[in-house]
Parts: structure tokens; sequence; C-alpha cells
């Protein structure tokens, strides 16, 4: 599912970088499988909307069947961060929770460690640091989920 995702991000943009892949386990409902994470570095001429907008329809075609808030999923994707802070009904960039999930931050940190929150300049890395334990094992490399060179 997330060499699928990968492959329909791709076609939105141009990859500049994939994380190492990574599982986790789930925050809230916990009587599901542990969620796979992978953070995907695009550069796109979609706007912030456009881009999400986009995102939801490949969530659509890989098969997501709307559920109950944090419960199981097929895939999830989300815009974390654009060039800019984005206060709109949809989307909020940065993604409003994504520096208390290590799921995110891991990933995110290892394709730019010194990346920063454009609201007030932190590191991400340094957020990394103060989120509560969460279970979190490198799982594999993300280049294995890029397309090849036949598409």
């Amino acid at each position: 599912m997330l060499r699928q995702a990968v492959h329909a991000i791709a076609a939105l943009g141009t990859i500049e970088a994939v994380s190492p892949v990574y599982a986790t386990a789930p925050i809230g409902f916990a009587a599901q499988p542990d969620f796979w994470n992978v953070v995907v570095r695009i550069r796109t001429r979609l706007n912030p909307v456009a881009l999400l907008d986009a995102v939801k329809a490949v969530e659509v075609r890989l098969g997501r069947t709307p559920r109950f808030r944090d419960g199981p999923r097929e895939i999830d994707i989300d815009v974390l961060q654009y060039d800019d802070v984005i206060r709109s009904e949809a989307p909020v960039v940065p993604h409003p929770r994504m520096h208390q999930r290590a799921f995110v931050l891991r990933p995110l940190t290892d394709l730019d460690p010194d990346l920063r929150d454009p609201r007030d300049g932190s590191r991400w890395a340094d957020r990394l640091s103060k989120v509560k334990e969460q279970a979190i094992e490198r799982v594999a490399d993300g280049a294995s989920l890029l397309p090849d060179d036949d598409g």
C-alpha cells in the first residue's frame, strides 16, 4: 500500500526524498494492527489545497474506507508541511498534531534534521526529543518504495 501511495504521489510532482519506513503502535484506538509510516518530500506546482485534494483522491483510489477517528484505515496521507504556514479549514499546515507524534517526526527528521517549524522556527528534531515515549521501529528503507525508471 505504501509503494502504491508513493507511486501515486510521484505523479503529483517530483519526489525529492523518501524516509525509512517505521512501524508504530496505533494511537487512540489500540485494537488494530501497527501502522507503517513514511514521509515523502515532494516538489510540486500544486498549491496546498490542491495538493491535499490530490492526496485524498489517492486515498480513495487505494481503497480507504471512512470509519471512526483514529480507527483502522487502509491508507492515510497528510500534508505535513508546505513552504509557509497555512491556517484554513483544510489544510492546516504544518499538520496540527505532528509535534506530538514520533511516527511523524522520526521519519521527517531522517529526511532533514534541520527542518524547522515555520510557525516559531524551532527544529522538528528538538521536538522529537520531547515527544513522550512511543514505540517506533524502522522496518524498511524508503528507497524501496520509489518507482523504478520504467514508471
